[in-house]
């Protein structure tokens, strides 16, 4: 359920310590244990037999045989109590306390945690400590995100470290996670008063202490990985501000990872990945070119430059440079005026990056000299900007000729010249109207060829009906005549007959 309270804050996560004592005599046995889940605390203390330990140990009598033992696994510190039992060859009962990294436990808390179990082990009636044992192992302490490195001991070598005059609680709370102690099995905490050791340890009592600083990511990039000598940073943790470290970075979608090496750390710093210089590959199609006027697209025409380097197909860049605007471009295309801004853009690049070219332009002059100029006495001038060197005049009957520095001087056409137009048109349809004459005359003159024979033939016929008509009545009329001449005769004979 949502609480709607302002004022309402949520409880840090809290976290415990735990306890398993052990007794050593012809193998490791279970006593006591607390928490045991933290740390596998258990598990690992009956997995130990320390017997071996105790012959580089030499006690001074008369004294508690008391021996303070750390190793670092789990995330965290073992911190053990041993306690020599005289005259049995190495035999001892063991206190093992698990203290997390991660949890926030004061050294005077600790060094009081420690005062409870070293007079339970002392004692050997521990049945009259179980109380006060678990009063103290149910205190609850913060946990923090950020803590110091833990990495697993190293096998074989032993080292110890006489206790300051300053008290065990002075060895305490986050000294206990010195780096300098991974290189070791174990490291003893010696009261030099008490005990003393064979030169095979190693005596690291002069060993400074580290200032801690917590450093956590300095952005919420969440592409960013980010390691410190190989251990994920996560959301944060605590390193010596006096060593150097190697940070990696890596960041999803980029080609190369960033390695800071030999870094050191101001206490109170944040580790700077907002700053960080990672190459990004700017591609030629993050870009989109085009004609301003017409929309034309020039992107696979043109010559993108950023800053000194051509862009190409695609080349590294650095993101900060690309985000905070670090970097010019310029961009090139025949016909086209150079074009040059800031690049400043988000990367990945989401959208691809417009540019409008211009066409380029020059100043073209054009003279009219004063003599074609009625009622002038002065030249004529006047400008054009264009986008290519003209190659006729731009005014009409006007003929050009070219000077140097894009100067044209214009001087007016002849009549001649002027009416060619006109002269071609009417030449044109002459031309054309023969043409047509010519095609219809040869039209008429084919229409009138086929028909012409059979004409010829039906006039000779009527021609030769004629004549033949005319040749039988001239027949008949010859006939006729010829009838009456001797009709005439006839009668003529018989009338001189008669007359006779």
């Amino acid at each position: 359920m949502k609480n709607n309270d302002k004022n309402y804050m949520p409880k840090p996560q809290k976290g415990m310590m735990s306890l398993t004592i052990t007794s050593t005599s012809q193998g490791v046995r279970y006593i006591h244990s607390l928490n045991n889940e933290i740390g596998n605390i258990r598990k690992v203390a009956e997995s130990s037999d320390e017997r071996n330990f105790y012959k580089h140990l030499s006690f001074k009598e008369g004294k508690d045989q008391i021996v303070y033992c750390i190793s670092h696994a789990n995330e965290g510190c073992y911190l053990r109590i041993l306690k020599y039992i005289p005259g049995r060859s190495g035999d001892n009962q063991e206190a093992w306390i698990f203290i997390p990294a991660n949890l926030e436990v004061p050294s005077d808390m600790l060094n009081q945690t420690i005062a409870v179990v070293k007079e339970a082990i002392l004692d050997t009636k521990l049945n009259e400590h179980t109380s006060a044992l678990e009063n103290i192992f149910s205190c609850e302490y913060s946990i923090r995100k950020v803590h110091p490195i833990v990495n697993r001991s190293a096998e074989g070598k032993m080292a110890y470290r006489i206790i300051p005059q300053d008290g065990l609680q002075s060895l305490l709370g986050d000294r206990l996670f010195e780096s300098y102690y991974y290189d070791f099995e174990k490291v003893l905490f010696l009261d030099n008063e008490v005990v003393s050791v064979l030169n095979t340890y190693e005596d690291i009592s002069q060993c400074g202490f580290t200032k801690w600083v917590a450093i956590t990511r300095g952005s919420s990039d969440s592409k960013i990985t980010i390691k410190v000598d190989g251990v994920d940073l996560g959301d944060g943790m605590m390193i010596d501000s006096q060593k150097a470290y190697t940070i990696d970075y890596k960041k999803a979608d980029y080609l190369e990872n960033i390695t800071k090496r030999n870094k050191k750390f101001v206490i109170d710093t944040q580790l700077p990945d907002c700053k960080l210089d990672f190459q990004y590959e700017l591609k030629a199609t993050d870009f989109c070119v085009y004609d301003e006027e017409t929309g034309e697209n020039l992107s696979k025409k043109a010559d993108i430059k950023i800053g000194s380097y051509p862009l190409g197909e695609s080349a590294l860049f650095s993101e900060s440079e690309l985000r905070e605007g670090k970097l010019k471009f310029v961009i090139k295309c025949d016909g086209y005026e150079d074009e040059s801004s800031t690049l400043k853009t988000d990367v990945p690049v989401a959208q691809p990056i417009v540019v409008k070219l211009k066409h380029k332009t020059s100043i073209y002059k054009f003279t009219i000299n004063s003599k074609y100029l009625k009622g002038s006495k002065s030249d004529a001038e006047f400008e054009l900007e264009l986008k290519e060197k003209p190659s006729c005049s731009p005014l009409k009957n006007y003929e050009m000729s070219e000077r140097a520095n894009n100067r044209f001087h214009l001087r007016p056409l002849s009549v001649i010249l002027l009416n060619w137009k006109f002269l071609l048109k009417m030449f044109a349809g002459a031309l054309i109207f023969t043409a047509l004459g010519l095609s219809f005359g040869y039209y008429l003159w084919g229409i009138s060829q086929s028909p012409s024979v059979d004409s010829s033939k039906e006039s000779a016929k009527i021609v030769t009906d004629s004549l033949n008509q005319q040749s039988n009545t001239d027949s008949v009329e010859t006939s006729g005549q010829a009838e009456e001449s001797q009709g005439i005769g006839g009668h003529n004979s018989q009338d001189k007959k008669d007359n006779h």
